[in-house]
Order: C-alpha cells, then structure tokens, then sequence
C-alpha cells in the first residue's frame, strides 16, 4: 500500500476558515487531508486546540512512518535479537513493548492490523 509521499504540512483551509488542510507542499499544493473542529474545538473555533494538534500529528505521519522503518531495519539495534533478549530475561518488559507497538504501527500505517 503507497500513500501520498511526505513531507506534508498543516496549512488553513483555502475554502472554510474552520479547517486545516494538511497538503504536501505551500498552500495550493494538493491536499493529503482535511481536519475540522470536533468536540469541545467547535465552541472556541478560532482556537481549536485539538484541531491544530491534529493536523500536526497527521502531517507528520510519513517522517514518523520512515523513522520507524529505519529503526525496525537497523543493523546495529537488530530488533529480532533484541526480542529473543527480551524473553531470555535481558531486557525490560518495556523494551519489548515498545518493540512490539513500533511494529504494530507501521504495519497499521501499511494497511495491516
């Protein structure tokens, strides 16, 4: 599965003042995404706390993305062998969460479950 390629950027809305539009490039590039208000947001519009944490997050997504597929492929830290370490009892049950959640993410970036 592709997905439009990064960098993306949160930008306001050219067509309604209460979205953000997160496109790939200046305002006018095409766009990846749109976030509106929701919740407590739609009462403070012109704030939207949630909103703009949203599209900062989601524009993100594709630097986040390759980070995490970087790690996973990184010669020096081996995330196999550092499992089998892990259920040998020679690192934290932490360690081998966050091993498991990085892998979860990008398969779930990639489509997967």
């Amino acid at each position: 599965m592709a997905h439009t390629p990064g960098p993306w950027y949160p930008h306001p809305s050219d067509h309604d003042a209460e979205c953000l539009s997160v496109t790939t490039g200046d305002e006018g590039h095409p766009i990846v995404c749109e976030v509106w208000p929701m919740g407590e947001d739609f009462e403070d519009s012109e704030e939207c706390p949630t909103r703009a944490s949203n599209a900062h997050l989601i524009s993100a997504a594709p630097e986040l993305l390759a980070a995490l597929i970087r790690l996973e492929g990184c010669p020096d830290l081996n995330l196999d062998e550092l499992q089998n370490r892990a259920f040998a009892g020679f690192l934290s049950p932490e360690t081998l969460k966050a091993i498991d959640n990085a892998r979860a993410a990008i398969a779930k970036a990639k489509g997967g479950a």
